[in-house]
């Protein structure tokens, strides 16, 4: 199975202002989608990661910030391993979704059809 990830870092909490800063992002709000190429099913990990605001030396501008800047900084933060778990946890998902090991039926669903 190939999986194609993708991150939405597009949801933030901002600092209206912080010292002589404007719209200082603390907060990102992300989802890690998996999607495989052959059956385009999904499953998403979702999450949330606080962004220092102490050190503000290398502040980009709001304006000037980008989806791939944003996605940096979470994947740093959240580092390499614990990313990579989620990936496995998406993975383990979609697998899941295309060839489940369980299924949840109805008995009255069941009766109707002999009805």
């Amino acid at each position: 199975m190939a999986v194609i990830y993708t991150w939405d870092c597009n949801t933030v909490e901002v600092h209206p202002t912080l010292g002589e800063r404007e719209e200082v992002i603390h907060a990102v709000h992300w989802k890690l989608k998996g999607t495989d190429e052959d059956s385009e099913e999904s499953a998403t990990f979702i999450g949330a990661q606080s962004i220092g605001t102490e050190d503000l030396e290398d502040f980009t501008e709001y304006a000037d910030l980008t989806h791939e800047a944003v996605v940096e900084w979470v994947e740093g933060l959240i580092g390499e391993e614990e990313v990579a778990s989620m990936k496995e946890s998406v993975a383990a998902s979609l697998v899941e979704k295309i060839t489940p090991t369980s299924v949840t039926k109805n008995l009255s669903d069941r009766d109707a059809d002999q009805e």
